[in-house]
């Protein structure tokens, strides 16, 4: 019998495969710990300290051949099971505890044997950009649900054959560093993945998720000629009501316009949106279309629809920021194009209130404030934000806005003394903030408090980085600084 944990609030068995993941195995197992009664851990073959890590965590680890058949290896955990429900991660995934009330509630529904859930896979060199997906991982521990398919395996077909209204979406997300570009050169995993498929389609040579995975291998390689030639194949025996009908419209769409067929591109976009009309991404890729052929009105009505229809990743594939911060950042740069500036300003900006530490939307904030006028507005837009920032965004802006001072002639206006101040101390340069904030006094008599709260607060923020003393600074310079004049 599987060894119990102690002391665990929920009846959930963690099951898993794993194979030479010492790298990512912690990571993953200390986001679960405190979720989990137990953790299961098939090993198909480690060389590394993988058991070795699973144990400290009280895993049973099971040891079973690797036969290149995924479900086959997720179903020998399955059977090992002994808690009521079954959560299944890989290694180079982390769970986002929920609410505990919440994750009660969704356990405590008798009407539903599973639940989708949000995953998200943070994508190219940084993983600032991520594509998520709805995916069926929490579902009740039962001999009739298993999983199904050598690759891309899933339980949802045995979770609905049981009852059509068994799986339900939540709001719970597993977080996947897998499809990082160095993860996947590391691992090599579009070799595995093809040689998996095409072994498997040797037997079901016209199994359409089998052949919408070969052509989702091609297209993450930019292969989008082989991509096209799969995709077109299974496009037409695809149901709208397929999981990816909405995915491989997109993706044959994208492959038709890099092989330089606009035109069928354009068409299956438009004959998409008649069967998807609030898939943003797809609202997306033709405001490209049309931004393109230099339709610019046309872009931003479209652009529009998808911010007034916001986040679908409940519903559809869909990359980050499409329909939020995304899509408002393509506006912004549509209306600079047009010669809006103050339009692409409140764009930038509500792209800012949806992602705080997007870059490209601060530079181009920064740059339609200078050309339309509002840099007083962009200090108070750069102060209200500031508790959201990351230290990365924080001297970013530091160098931004100074780029900005040293353009400008004298004498610099006030509120962009005190600003250089502010980030100043933010980054931790506290001789510069010093600098700053006594020119801001000198320039300005009657605001000398206000500059002594902050060349004050710079200097027991530096006191306390490197003194030992506890000392409790003064309420936060910025909500006091950055004042009219």
């Amino acid at each position: 019998m599987a060894r119990r944990m102690a002391m665990r609030t929920f009846d959930i068995s963690l099951c898993m495969i794993v194979r030479d993941e010492e790298k990512t195995l912690s990571r993953c197992l200390s986001s679960v710990k405190d979720t989990v009664a137990e953790i299961i851990v098939v090993d198909t073959g480690s060389t590394d300290r993988s058991v070795e890590i699973a144990e400290t965590f009280g895993a049973r680890v099971i040891n079973v051949p690797w036969k290149h058949h995924f479900a086959e290896a997720r179903n020998a955990a399955l059977e090992r099971a002994t808690g009521q429900w079954i959560l299944v991660l890989d290694a180079d995934e982390e769970w986002a505890p929920p609410a505990p009330d919440y994750l009660r509630q969704l356990l405590g529904n008798e009407q539903r044997s599973g639940y989708d859930v949000k995953l998200v896979s943070y994508v190219g060199e940084t993983g600032q950009e991520s594509v998520t997906d709805s995916v069926c991982r929490l579902f009740r521990n039962d001999p009739r649900i298993r999983f199904s398919g050598s690759i891309h395996e899933g339980v949802t077909d045995s979770i609905l054959a049981i009852s059509p209204s068994g799986i339900e979406s939540s709001s719970l997300v597993i977080r996947h560093y897998g499809y990082l570009d160095a993860v996947i050169r590391e691992k090599n995993k579009n070799e595995r993945n093809l040689a998996i498929i095409l072994e498997a389609l040797k037997a079901r040579q016209d199994d359409l998720q089998l052949l919408y995975a070969l052509g989702t291998e091609h297209f993450q390689q930019k292969d989008y000629d082989k991509a096209l030639a799969v995709f077109e194949s299974i496009l037409p025996r695809t149901s709208v009501y397929a999981g990816f009908a909405s995915d491989i419209l997109l993706k044959t769409a994208y492959a038709c316009k890099e092989t330089g067929n606009r035109q069928r591109a354009l068409s299956l976009a438009e004959e998409g949106l008649r069967y998807f009309p609030d898939f943003t991404d797809l609202l997306e890729f033709m405001a490209i279309m049309h931004s393109d052929s230099g339709a610019y009105e046309a872009a931003l009505e479209l652009l529009k629809r998808a911010i007034s229809i916001g986040d679908v990743s409940h519903k559809y594939t869909s990359s980050s920021g499409s329909g939020t911060y995304r899509s408002c950042f393509m506006a912004g740069t549509l209306h600079e194009r047009l010669f809006m500036w103050e339009e692409a300003f409140e764009l930038y900006g509500k792209a800012l209130q949806y992602h705080p530490n997007y870059s490209p939307a601060w530079q181009q904030l920064t740059f339609t404030a200078c050309l339309s006028g509002r840099s007083h507005r962009l200090n108070s837009f750069i102060s209200e934000q500031l508790l959201l920032l990351s230290g990365e965004t924080k001297s970013f802006l530091l160098q931004l806005h100074l780029d900005r001072l040293n353009n400008q002639a004298p004498p610099l206006p006030y509120s962009d003394l005190l600003l250089a101040g502010v980030l100043s101390t933010e980054c931790g340069q506290y001789k510069e903030s010093a600098r700053w904030f006594m020119k801001a006094a000198d320039q300005y008599e009657g605001k000398r408090l206000i500059t002594y709260t902050g060349l004050i607060h710079s200097f027991i923020e530096a006191a306390r980085r490197y003194s030992v003393v506890e000392l409790d600074p003064p309420e936060s310079v910025w909500n006091c600084l950055l004042m009219e004049d």
